[in-house]
C-alpha cells in the first residue's frame, strides 16, 4: 500500500519495517500525518538522484527504539526520521554515492525543496572486509524536524572529506 496514495515509490512497508507496529492504522494522527511528510521529503531526494535508496530504519515504536540504541528524543520516534543505504552498488562505489548523496540532501533542505532537519552520517563496516571501519560510511540519518541540525562532526569531516 502506497502511502503516498500512488503517486510515490514509497510504501507503508519502507517506512514501518522493524517498527513494531504492522499497520498505519495503529498509529496516533499526528504520526501518520508526519510520516506522510516524510515520505513526499524521501520521494523528493528518490527522484533528484535516481539511486536506489533503502530505507533501514523509519518510524520506530519506543521498545524498538530503545532496543536499537536511538537517542531518548529521536526524531524516529515522531514518525520524521529516516535511516538509509543505497542498494546495488559494489563497494568501490558505493563510497562516492553516499557521499553525493548526503550533498544532495543537504543542499536540498537547504534550497527548500524537502523540510530543514537533521542530517548525519554514520560509519559502519566494510563490506569487503566485513571489519569495522570508521572510514566507511554505512548509513545516512535524514529527519524532517522543521530546523536544521548536523551532528557527530568528526565523523562528517572523515568520511566526506
Amino acid at each position: 500500500m502506497d502511502i503516498l496514495h500512488g503517486y510515490s515509490r514509497i510504501t507503508w512497508g519502507e517506512v514501518l519495517h522493524g517498527s513494531g507496529v504492522s499497520h498505519p492504522h495503529e498509529l496516533p494522527a499526528d504520526i501518520r500525518h508526519n510520516l506522510v511528510s516524510l515520505a513526499e521529503a524521501f520521494r523528493v531526494v528518490r527522484d533528484l538522484t535516481g539511486m536506489a535508496i533503502r530505507i533501514c530504519s523509519g518510524y520506530r515504536s519506543p521498545a524498538v527504539n530503545e532496543a536499537c540504541g536511538g537517542a531518548p528524543g529521536s526524531q524516529h520516534l515522531q514518525g520524521r526520521a529516516l535511516d538509509i543505504r543505497l542498494v546495488g552498488r559494489t563497494a568501490t562505489v558505493l563510497q562516492p554515492e553516499m557521499r553525493a548523496l548526503y550533498r544532495l540532501i543537504d543542499r536540498a533542505q537547504q534550497n527548500g525543496r524537502i523540510h530543514p532537519g537533521g542530517l548525519a552520517v554514520y560509519a559502519g563496516r566494510d563490506p569487503e572486509t566485513g571489519r569495522r571501519d570508521t572510514d566507511w560510511v554505512d548509513f545516512l540519518h535524514f529527519d524532517t524536524r522543521g530546523w536544521r541540525a548536523r551532528w557527530n562532526s568528526a565523523d562528517r569531516q572523515r568520511l566526506l572529506g
